[in-house]
């Protein structure tokens, strides 16, 4: 029964992408076309997608090389049956793969422990359209863009949870083969840890909007950048540097060790911002201590941070009641849910079978 909904699952996902639906998975309970990532995308043409499977056994990293793949995951904390993640070592991306999707992966270092890891997703320098939604990162360097020159174009990062104690998104080259970041969207995501979130130069639209930044010691400033959009942030425990000519908009920061509002220097302007006050999310205490726990309840309770964006809503993460932008749900992938499913087992030979699904809507 869990192999027929499973199916299902796919062929509902299948017909709303109209393309090839690949199934990988490396647990001998659990059906599937191929038990590695690379054999399925091998196997792949530019437009297909491949679903891994959860299984307690982690994946091998992949490549996506000269085509146009999405690879999908059930989440970093599925709700559906089997509930397993797909843990899955580094990603390349590289060459003329646009339009490229990561979803639903649980992208661990060593051990998922973020000292010991190397890099979560390595990006080609001149890439456009790749999309990374509601992944977990722990690596010592959670996306990787080389120097070298081009330019990163319509990037979008949405939902993820990094856990770094290095780098989020690492691209520091000052003045030596740099890249070009245009048209970037980071939204509803979480970081956690010490690590330093953005070294992005040459930065043109890229807006960091409705994110939570915390950790427990200051560490690293979350952004080395310039030319940055920084609104509706909640900053927790970590202090500013390296951040310049950027513009801060309806942001809340709270023990960040007595250093001056980022908005207040290095050419930075803001307007609306709040300094040093505690935006009381309902898991507050956990998120002051630093504690890792993405099942932690980031809502705002009440207080400064409650309606405080500039578009009306709580500043930090969103919980929006309709549509995708809602981080209770960031855990599973946008996949359709099957939800009731009944076969009528009598059918004569030469028959039809009869089967009545009903399925939720991806949120």
């Amino acid at each position: 029964m869990k192999r027929i909904i499973a199916n299902l699952c796919f062929l509902l996902f299948a017909l709303s992408l109209n393309a090839t639906i690949r199934t990988v998975s490396n647990s001998p309970a659990t059906l599937a076309q191929y038990n590695s990532i690379q054999a399925a995308i091998d196997a792949s043409n530019s437009g297909d997608t491949v679903y891994i499977h959860g299984s307690g056994t982690g994946y091998a990293g992949a490549t996506i090389q000269d085509k146009s793949i999405a690879l999908i995951g059930p989440g970093w904390s599925p709700t559906t049956s089997p509930a397993a993640k797909a843990f899955v070592g580094s990603i390349f991306i590289s060459g003329n793969s646009n339009n490229s999707m990561i979803q639903g992966l649980y992208l661990a270092g060593n051990n998922q422990n973020p000292n010991n890891g190397g890099i979560g997703i390595f990006l080609n320098n001149d890439l456009s359209g790749i999309s990374l939604i509601r992944n977990t990162f722990t690596f010592n360097a959670c996306i990787y863009v080389p120097c070298g020159g081009g330019t990163m174009t319509n990037l979008l990062i949405e939902g993820n949870c990094f856990y770094s104690s290095t780098i989020g998104v690492q691209h520091n080259c000052w003045g030596t083969g740099p890249v070009f970041f245009n048209d970037v969207l980071v939204t509803n995501n979480v970081f956690v840890g010490t690590g330093r979130f953005a070294l992005l130069n040459y930065a043109t639209n890229v807006v960091f909007d409705h994110n939570l930044f915390y950790g427990s010691d200051g560490g690293y400033s979350p952004f080395a950048g310039q030319y940055l959009l920084i609104k509706n942030n909640v900053f927790v425990g970590r202090h500013f540097s390296s951040t310049d000519n950027s513009i801060f908009q309806n942001n809340i920061t709270y023990n960040t060790n007595g250093n001056n509002p980022p908005w207040t220097y290095s050419n930075n302007s803001g307007t609306g911002n709040i300094d040093n006050t505690n935006p009381q999310m309902v898991a507050q205490t956990d998120v002051n201590n630093g504690t890792f726990n993405l099942l932690l309840d980031f809502s705002i309770s009440s207080g400064a941070a409650n309606d405080a964006g500039t578009d009306g809503k709580d500043l930090g993460l969103l919980f929006d009641p309709t549509g995708y932008l809602n981080w209770a749900n960031s855990g599973n992938s946008k996949l359709p849910v099957v939800t009731q499913l009944s076969i009528n087992s009598t059918a004569n030979p030469g028959g039809n079978l009869e089967i009545h699904l009903k399925a939720s809507q991806a949120k």
